[in-house]
């Protein structure tokens, strides 16, 4: 749980597109890559690093959603690489379902609130694999009030981001 919430404070800090403070915890813009930007921040002793995008067009158009993002995190005690997250901007109900589709392979994420999660580690290891062999991804869900998302980013930059955060976090390139 204090991932999840770690996770959280990354969302809402990177949301605002600078380095910010909350509970002595800085987070810092690396590198912006096209459509995707490396952060890094601290827990404890460890770094925690991860990449970010918001969509580059959701529907529908107007749906009342809050900031929208998808990330992609790697701690630095080697626990936790590649936890792919997305805040999506609305509530879901429990056990609620979101699609992220990339060519023609689709991804099931598991819903908490506002944010989705990957369930196995296998799974987020393909999702990012198919992520850097992509162009693009739409992410779809359905909120608690009924409405039928639908987010699209652009895939350009996610693997240079990717392989900034492992320097970062890991001292190794991906």
């Amino acid at each position: 749980m204090d991932r999840l919430l770690l996770v959280a404070a990354c969302v809402i800090l990177a949301s605002w597109a600078m380095p910010a403070v909350a509970e002595e915890q800085t987070v810092n813009l690396l590198q912006k890559y096209e459509h995707w930007d490396a952060y890094a921040t601290s827990e404890g002793g460890s770094k925690v690093c991860f990449v970010a995008s918001q969509p580059q067009d959701s529907s529908p158009k107007n749906a009342p959603r809050g900031p929208i993002y998808f990330y992609v995190s790697l701690y630095s005690d080697g626990k936790v690489t590649l936890e792919v997250s997305v805040r999506m901007g609305e509530s879901f109900a429990p056990g609620g379902k979101v699609t992220v589709t990339i060519g023609n392979k689709n991804f099931e994420l598991l819903t908490e609130d506002e944010s989705a999660f990957v369930e196995t580690k296998v799974s987020e290891e393909k999702l990012v694999k198919a992520m850097k062999a992509g162009a693009s991804m739409r992410v779809q869900a359905r909120s608690t009030s009924g409405a039928n998302t639908s987010d699209s980013y652009s895939l350009i930059g996610v693997t240079d981001a990717l392989e900034r955060i492992h320097k970062e976090c890991s001292g190794q390139p991906t």
